[in-house]
């Protein structure tokens, strides 16, 4: 955090980090393992009955889930959130608790950066700790957006933790 302002210095998420956090705001850590629990036992008590749905539910879990799963995982990381949180840029928490985002170019960047972004505060619906980072999420165009930054970096302003609390 610099000294007179309440922003990030410049920092990059990697999309599989932007991801495992979004997957745990959003289904939590215990649906994937009660999922995977009940496919087991149902896989286990009906080859019981016969051998042939043992195989099926072997190629479900081998072939068709897996599948499936990419085609979730690939259009999860194709989002415009996703793709610019592995571009390096700050996080600025303003005083009124809106939510600048700022993308800064790198030594030997060879690309068009995206240009700034404004949240307003009255978008931030949520805020949840995830590890090392504080997430906030906001609804901006009837999107949810995750906004991710180390927790120990910024100092949230008070008018923005009672509205979120608030809200909870």
């Amino acid at each position: 955090m610099t000294e007179d302002r309440n922003i990030t210095e410049p920092f990059r998420i990697a999309a599989s980090k932007y991801l495992r956090i979004s997957f745990r705001q959003r289904h939590g850590m215990a649906a994937g393992t009660a999922v995977a629990g009940i496919f087991v036992v149902a896989a286990i008590a009906a080859s019981m009955t016969d051998i042939r749905w043992g195989i099926v539910a072997l190629m479900v879990a081998m072939v068709v889930a897996p599948a499936i799963m990419g085609i979730y995982i690939m259009s999860e990381m194709m989002k415009p959130e996703v793709v610019n949180s592995s571009l390096q840029h700050t996080v600025e928490i303003n005083d009124d608790g809106s939510v600048n985002i700022v993308y800064t170019e790198e030594e030997g960047c060879s690309y068009r950066l995206p240009s700034p972004e404004y949240i307003a505060a009255e978008s931030l619906v949520q805020l949840n700790y995830c590890g090392e980072y504080a997430v906030i999420t906001a609804m901006t165009n009837g999107r949810r957006r995750l906004i991710i930054f180390k927790k120990d970096e910024l100092k949230l302003p008070e008018c923005l933790t009672l509205r979120l609390s608030e809200l909870k």
